[in-house]
């Protein structure tokens, strides 16, 4: 299993990915930040878009 934490930290982002033999540390300025945050975001709507068009599942039937 692993996390992610995102701090600021003298006027830049700091990325803190924890993982259970690792931890990955990656400083971002402002316009990298940036451009990070648009990608997740752009990532983000896609997957929810998708889950979204997916048909729904029936639910079980119940035999009483």
């Amino acid at each position: 299993m692993s996390s992610f934490r995102a701090h600021s930290m003298a006027g830049r982002v700091v990325l803190v990915h924890d993982m259970d033999e690792q931890t990955i540390i990656s400083e971002f300025d402002v316009e990298q930040a940036s451009t990070l945050l648009n990608q997740l975001e752009t990532a983000l709507a896609e997957v929810l878009e998708g889950i979204a068009k997916r048909p729904a599942t029936p639910a079980p039937e119940v035999i009483a």
